[in-house]
């Protein structure tokens, strides 16, 4: 398995203002969606990804993450460059490396009018066992991929229609 920071596949775009995004394809894994209350829960090394706000670098230059549903983590960025512009919505992409931190290997910005308390309730549905597996193989399905692709404004959106 490459380690974190071997260059992007040819062809790849990163999106507008992610920061580190070149080391998401080396991850070991794909990334799990968790709140404050999972992350705490999950084992060393599980790879993750977070929904928050960035707060400014303390004195020593640490940045932290309030996450969506409130809480606090510290951040061990894996990663070297400017994080001001990211100053509203963000999706961390890393690994749980002990209590309380994450190592983030990717910041990625939400749109600014991502309203995070509804983030974190889609968090804790994806979370939630009745809808966990089961639900996401069924969305996967091809009779549901057919039924969203004949949906007249998911033609419209992706220009065949």
């Amino acid at each position: 398995m490459a380690a974190f920071g071997q260059p992007m596949p040819a062809g790849f775009a990163a999106p507008a203002g992610a920061v580190g995004v070149e080391h998401i394809a080396t991850m070991p894994s794909v990334a799990e969606r968790v709140n404050l209350d999972h992350f705490n829960q999950m084992r060393q090394g599980a790879i993750l990804r977070m929904a928050g706000m960035l707060t400014p670098p303390d004195g020593q230059g640490a940045v932290s993450l309030k996450t969506a549903d409130g809480g606090m983590l510290s951040l061990n960025l894996v990663f070297t460059g400017s994080l001001g512009h990211l100053t509203g919505p963000v999706e961390v992409i890393g690994s749980k490396q002990q209590p309380g931190c994450l190592t983030a290997a990717c910041i990625l910005p939400l749109p600014g009018d991502c309203d995070l308390a509804l983030w974190d309730e889609f968090v804790k549905l994806g979370q939630t066992p009745q809808l966990g597996i089961s639900s996401l193989q069924a969305m996967s399905s091809e009779p549901f991929r057919r039924s969203l692709q004949n949906h007249k404004g998911f033609q419209k959106q992706n220009g065949s229609g």
